[in-house]
This record gives C-alpha cells, sequence and structure tokens, in this order.
C-alpha cells in the first residue's frame, strides 16, 4: 500500500544514507611498511602452536602487526539489488510475524534492517538464517513479546558458533556463509551470527561491547536482546566502566562527528557508529574533573581505566575553562584524566575513583 511504499523509500534512503564508513575490512600480518606476512591462525592446532609461529615471525620481522589492508567500502561494493532484497525480506519479516508487531518503525529501521553485523563480507543471510529458525516460529505463533521470542531465538542461535581462542589471531570478521561452514569464531562473531538469526525473523539484537574491562585486561562484545521499544541489556562479564552499543546509524553527538579533520583521537573513539548505553545496565556518575594540564587548542579529555598494563581511554569530554564534564560512567572505578596529543594518550590529572 501507500504507506508501506513510503516507509520502504524512507527505509532505502536512511541506509544508503549511512552507509558511509561500513564496508568489509580485510586484516592481515604486515610488516612496517605494508608487506603482508603468510600467517593465518587457522592453520593451527591451538593459540599456544599459532603463537609460537606468530613470535618466530616477529623475531624476524621487528615491528610486525595485524594491519587493516583492503576495506571494500559498501558504498561501491553493495548493488541495489543486494540492498533491496535486504530491504524487501526484513520489511516482510516485520509486517508479518505477530511478535514484531509492537516495533516501532524507527526501532525496526535501527536494529532488524541493516544488512551487516561489523566488518564481515556482505552475504544474503536473512533466508537461509530465517529457514533454519522455521520451527521455533512455528512452535511460538501465539508470541507478542518480541524480548521473550527473541531470548529462545538467541538460545536456539547461539550453538551456530563456536567460541574458539584461536580466532583472537584471526582479526577479519567472517560471514555468515564462513560461519555456518566453520562454525567456530571469536566473540564478535558469535554476535553476529547471533544477530543475523533474529534479524531474520523479526526479533531485536544489539551488539553492545566495552572497549576496554576496567578491573581486568583485553575487552569484550556480546549481543542483547532487546524489548519492543529498542531497550534491554544483558549480564556483564566484567567489571565496566563504560558500555556502548553499536548502530548502523552515523551518530552526530559522537566524537568523529565533532572532531576537526586535523585532530586526532584515540583509535576506537575515531568511529561515529555507537550509542552510550552504560546506563542501561547499572547506576553511574556524572563527574566534572578539573585538568591539571590542558593545552590551548585542545578541545577534548578523556578518562582511561588501566588494562593490559597501560591506561585506556575510555570516554572523552569537552573541555571548559580547563574542566570537563563527564557523562554515566561506572562507579567504585579507578579512572586516570588524559589528553590525546599526536598519536599518544599523555596524563592530564591525578587518578581518581
Amino acid at each position: 500500500d501507500g504507506t508501506g511504499d513510503a516507509q520502504k523509500r524512507d527505509a532505502a534512503r536512511w541506509l544508503v544514507a549511512n552507509m558511509d564508513g561500513h564496508g568489509f575490512a580485510v586484516i592481515e600480518l604486515t610488516t612496517t611498511d605494508g608487506t603482508r606476512l603468510e600467517f593465518d591462525a587457522l592453520n593451527y592446532k591451538s593459540l599456544t602452536e599459532a603463537k609460537a609461529a606468530l613470535d618466530a615471525i616477529e623475531a624476524k620481522n621487528p615491528g610486525c602487526d595485524f594491519r587493516k589492508i583492503r576495506f571494500d567500502s559498501d558504498l561501491e561494493h553493495a548493488s541495489a539489488d543486494f540492498l533491496f532484497a535486504h530491504l524487501d525480506e526484513a520489511f516482510g519479516t516485520w509486517r508479518t510475524m505477530p511478535w514484531a508487531k509492537p516495533i516501532r518503525y524507527e526501532v525496526f529501521r535501527d536494529f532488524i534492517l541493516p544488512y551487516r553485523g561489523s566488518n564481515e563480507p556482505l552475504g544474503l543471510w536473512r533466508t537461509p538464517a530465517r529457514t533454519r529458525l522455521a520451527e521455533i516460529c512455528r512452535e511460538n505463533e501465539g508470541e507478542t513479546d518480541v524480548r521473550a521470542f527473541g531470548e529462545k531465538v538467541r538460545a536456539n542461535v547461539h550453538p551456530w558458533t563456536g567460541f574458539t581462542d584461536l580466532f583472537y589471531m584471526h582479526p577479519t570478521d567472517q560471514s555468515y556463509a564462513e560461519m555456518c561452514e566453520r562454525k567456530l569464531g571469536r566473540c564478535e562473531d558469535i554476535t553476529n551470527m547471533i544477530s543475523f538469526g533474529m534479524r531474520s525473523v523479526g526479533a531485536i539484537c544489539a551488539s553492545d561491547y566495552t572497549p576496554w574491562w576496567a578491573a581486568s585486561d583485553n575487552n569484550h562484545a556480546w549481543e542483547v536482546v532487546l524489548d519492543a521499544n529498542g531497550q534491554g541489556h544483558a549480564g556483564l562479564a566484567g567489571r565496566a566502566a563504560k558500555v556502548y552499543r553499536k548502530t548502523f546509524a552515523h551518530q552526530p553527538d559522537s566524537l568523529a562527528a565533532m572532531k576537526r579533520e586535523e585532530e586526532t583521537v584515540p583509535k576506537w573513539l575515531s568511529s561515529s557508529h555507537y550509542v552510550d548505553v552504560t546506563a542501561q545496565y547499572q547506576t553511574t556518575s556524572d563527574p566534572t574533573i578539573t585538568l591539571a594540564r590542558a593545552p590551548e587548542g585542545q578541545r577534548f579529555a578523556y578518562i582511561a581505566v588501566f588494562n593490559g598494563g597501560s591506561w585506556k581511554p575510555i570516554d572523552w569530554a569537552n573541555i571548559t575553562q580547563g574542566q570537563a564534564n563527564f557523562h554515566a560512567i561506572g562507579r567504585n572505578i579507578c579512572y586516570l584524566p588524559m589528553i590525546h596529543v599526536g598519536e599518544a594518550d599523555e596524563p592530564a590529572g591525578a587518578p581518581f575513583v
């Protein structure tokens, strides 16, 4: 009908308007000058074996690291036919599944419509995933609570991709087809697979992450089942100073959108595709910090948590008259105020709890 067509046209425009920055990233082990080194973690039986092989390569090639060697932008590689296939299937699911009826258009657009999870190869995963979930859909034809149904789908899809730490050394994200074939991956892959399965049947799944744990090393990403209003949280496996939710849409109030072209910022904060959902997980605070050091022209301050032997920026704020007001940060955590100079993160005050 006319309304449906208008919605589809709006959704198609929304996808294209927010497509910039999305694509398939190929990450390989390279020398400092970008020469690719032969190393594939999946050729080894365990993380220990893969690490030993990597150590041997690093001994011969000081400074080598995993780097992005190719980026296939969706603006160049996502065809009109590909987008229309995803558009038609997503709308068909949203409009016909009983549990999906309470979902507002804006929530559908943000969490069911997107055709990718992270930086994996493009794929048409909706129909094959929905086919695998046909039985659970039949069993729940009377369900009208999208979150309750979503939890069932999540439990059903979770075993499709098992976790192995070997994939920590395979940083290129896997496609739906690759995960179906290998049946293994890392946190990011598993979260993507669950989101593919849930989106394919009109359930709402978000991908949340903490860039750095506040009381242990490393980071984490996980899937979250949302309600019809796009709200929800999962249990945390550690102490989180901040929790962010990945979005397909560009966020106009992100640091990436605020910074000038010549300004450098900590690497992970340079994305414009996330929103802060820390307050959906825990009680938070909004401290105003007086900086001991705020060079002229420095517009942004950061707070960092201690992780992996160094202080890692976890959040940012504008500097106003030597002060920075941070919003919704986790409590009972030790933070260090910092500034970012060139490519380095430098202390800008005393640690505080």
